[in-house]
């Protein structure tokens, strides 16, 4: 009897064990990264960009995910989930402090992927990454190619999804706002390639919809998409192609609001063999 009742303890120890859920950091090496992103001093991982990407492979039926919002007072973002490569839905990423989301699988697999895509823009503040609970975690594969999208509200996929939230309700312009199903991560997800969207909504090449600046030109290299001090490092990405899809904010009629002088198309076209000649500086071979 004392020898069956050991074996049954045994066997319900190794039964509790092989179902713990471990804790991995942001930064632990088995959650992948794409598109602006900076680790922070706590090790936690600032999704910066649109479409910028936490993914990995997580074993069993679930796993949580920890994430915060680094935003203006009053302001949230989204997260976009997509798991074994099917869209989910959105998370709203509303609290300073880490918050628990549980993703659940199909029980019918072993191994899972998931990818968290921030949905909303990099004027929107930041979605953090804190940390992950799973029984394991795998890194995804590299991609061999790479893509960087430069644009505005278009290529970041402002206003593009109203299933969730219609148009004309919601509280913030950018309860619409996913970049998930922008056109830019789509053709990257068709292409299996690597991708980085460097997308401002409203702005343009030498004047936006409703001011003379600050312009994509004169944002674009900062780390935020801003006009702060933080340089992006351009060595962390390097693309094969750089689409830019920039003009359509430079030779609008503006918001009606806001005087703008008659559209300069010297100054335009100047201004964007300019800001080619920098992308070159940065990537000579693409």
């Amino acid at each position: 009897m004392r020898i069956v009742f050991t074996l049954w303890i045994a066997l319900l120890f190794c039964a509790c064990s092989s179902s713990r859920m471990y804790v991995f950091t942001a930064s632990n090496k088995q959650v992948s990264y794409m598109g602006r992103t900076l680790q922070d001093a706590n090790g936690n991982v600032e999704l910066i960009s649109s479409a910028a990407i936490a993914g990995f492979e997580f074993k069993g039926d679930s796993c949580i995910i920890q994430l915060s919002n680094l935003a203006g007072e009053g302001d949230y973002n989204y997260a976009a989930i997509e798991l074994d490569n099917q869209y989910k839905g959105r998370l709203k990423v509303s609290s300073k402090l880490p918050e628990s989301f549980v993703i659940k699988a199909d029980k019918n697999r072993d191994w899972h992927v998931l990818r968290i895509y921030k949905a909303t823009e990099a004027q929107n503040g930041v979605v953090v990454v804190n940390r992950v609970e799973a029984l394991q975690l795998k890194a995804l594969p590299a991609e061999n190619f790479h893509i960087e999208f430069i644009g505005n509200s278009i290529t970041c996929g402002m206003g593009n999804d109203t299933r969730e939230i219609p148009c004309g309700n919601g509280s913030k312009w950018y309860d619409q706002h996913n970049a998930y199903w922008s056109y830019a991560p789509q053709v990257a997800r068709a292409l299996h390639a690597g991708f980085m969207l460097s997308a401002i909504s409203g702005a343009g090449i030498y004047r936006n919809w409703n001011s003379d600046g600050p312009t994509v030109p004169q944002q674009y290299e900062n780390a935020y998409l801003n006009t702060t001090t933080k340089t992006w490092q351009f060595s962390n990405f390097t693309p094969g192609i750089v689409s830019i899809a920039l003009g359509t904010n430079d030779l609008s009629a503006g918001d009606g609001k806001t005087d703008r002088a008659a559209f300069d198309s010297a100054v335009f076209v100047n201004t964007y063999l300019h800001f080619i000649h920098t992308i070159y500086t940065r990537y000579p071979t693409t």
